[in-house]
């Protein structure tokens, strides 16, 4: 058992970059999540190795495979969306050096928006309401703010265009406008 520690430390940070991930994504936390994604995976090829009695073995390689089962079979995402609700849309602003991004998901029939900008991975996210106007506008309300964008969906190029300031968001999903 002597030296094992680190053995025990990985999955432990891959869920601590799980749940950085979630509550303040950015570029630390999805490092931290790689990161010991990757060390979860070279430590399992050399767990048979090491000189410790086969229980310790299974237990070292069970807490290794929580990555890897994790990823399978969306355990992770199966339970946000069960909390969140399902994302029926999302974009993505064009620009350069800043990001910009909209999330709509849908939870007992409302829709819930989360509104995130960012420059080189950090940035800030904000919730939102969000109303759909017609077929093809969509109104975000920030709840934090006094800050609203309206948002024309193009169908031809299907992208979402905020006319006042100029700004395109490519559509990644979109289960809601037609």
């Amino acid at each position: 058992m002597k030296g094992l520690h680190k053995y025990y430390l990985f999955p432990i940070l891959y869920i601590v970059g799980l749940l950085s991930m979630e509550l303040y994504p950015n570029v630390l936390s999805v490092l931290v999540w790689l990161g010991s994604t990757l060390a979860c995976l070279i430590l399992i090829l050399r767990v048979p190795f090491k000189k410790t009695e086969l229980r310790t073995k299974v237990i070292l390689i069970g807490l290794l495979c929580i990555p890897i089962l994790d990823i399978a079979f969306d355990i992770t995402f199966k339970i946000r969306n069960q909390i969140k609700g399902d994302i029926v849309f999302s974009a993505i602003d064009k620009s350069f050096a800043t990001t910009k991004s909209i999330t709509i998901r849908e939870k007992n029939g409302k829709l819930f928006g989360v509104y995130e900008s960012s420059v080189a991975g950090f940035g800030d996210s904000e919730k939102a309401f969000v109303q759909i106007n017609n077929d093809s506008v969509l109104q975000i309300n920030l709840i934090e703010r006094e800050y609203s964008e309206q948002l024309t969906y193009n169908k031809l190029d299907n992208t979402l265009r905020n006319q006042e300031k100029n700004l395109t968001y490519r559509i990644l999903e979109n289960k809601i406008l037609k």
